[in-house]
């Protein structure tokens, strides 16, 4: 015999709570600024270093070091009273021996890796990324998106390499 529901509140609290269980997941939770609390507990997981560098400056800036041992700084970027609505990524790239078509590396960097760009600038590579928060971005994305980063940075390093 089939089972028949008496009632339509019972199905709409058997959907209520089975929607509730997904959105209560804290690892859902959208981050909507740039937090360096958030980037230290990421980077902690990891078993990266992250170090937020205090001192006059405005805005805020994040020091990580990931898995490729190079770090890469996150900078406050578009703030208005203490809150970050983007941050801009950079890593710096040292070579003791430059290409010989250094710009082109960059270029060829640039078309074939993706969303994170470099540039030659004159004695070393700059690995650019920009990351926009509005809207809200899942910390399971960010802690990705990091790693791609490192990634890249490795990557980058690993085609310099004598």
């Amino acid at each position: 015999m089939p089972i028949v529901w008496k009632s339509s509140g019972l199905l709409a609290a058997a959907m209520l709570l089975t929607c509730g269980t997904a959105s209560a997941d804290p690892g859902a939770a959208l981050i909507d600024r740039f937090d360096p609390a958030v980037l230290t507990a990421i980077a902690s997981e990891k078993g990266w270093t992250a170090e937020t560098l205090d001192g006059a400056s405005d805005p805020i800036r994040v020091r990580l070091t990931g898995s490729s041992g190079i770090s890469f700084l996150l900078q406050g970027h578009a703030c208005e009273t203490g809150t970050c609505r983007q941050a801009l990524v950079r890593a710096h790239i040292v070579t003791d021996t430059p290409p010989d078509a250094p710009h082109e590396m960059a270029d060829y960097w640039n078309s074939n890796s993706g969303p994170v760009s470099a540039a030659w600038t004159g004695k070393d590579y700059t690995l650019n990324y920009h990351i926009i928060f509005t809207g809200g971005i899942t910390r399971a994305n960010l802690s990705a998106l990091l790693d791609q980063i490192d990634s890249n940075t490795n990557s980058l390093r690993w085609l310099l390499a004598p």
